[in-house]
């Protein structure tokens, strides 16, 4: 047996997987964490783009990583 990772499932730089598989995390608290972020409190506008677009990538890539171990798994029962 390999102590390396396949790179299907060396971590993605980008996501977050420290924060997302916490034992504390709550969605409300991680997208409110994000858009305080990502916005100046001086601002009379908040930006909902940018952090919107870090929970769509933050999802896709834990999907990914689902439908590989999900792949590898069957694939491995054959």
């Amino acid at each position: 047996m390999t102590d390396k990772v396949p790179p299907d499932f060396a971590p993605d730089p980008y996501a977050d997987y420290a924060t997302l598989l916490s034992p504390s995390f709550t969605p409300s608290s991680h997208a409110n964490t994000l858009v305080l972020a990502t916005n100046d409190p001086s601002d009379r506008q908040t930006d909902f783009t940018s952090p919107l677009k870090r929970i769509q990538y933050d999802l896709e890539e834990v999907s990914r990583r689902i439908d590989r171990l999900v792949q590898t798994s069957v694939c491995d029962s054959n």
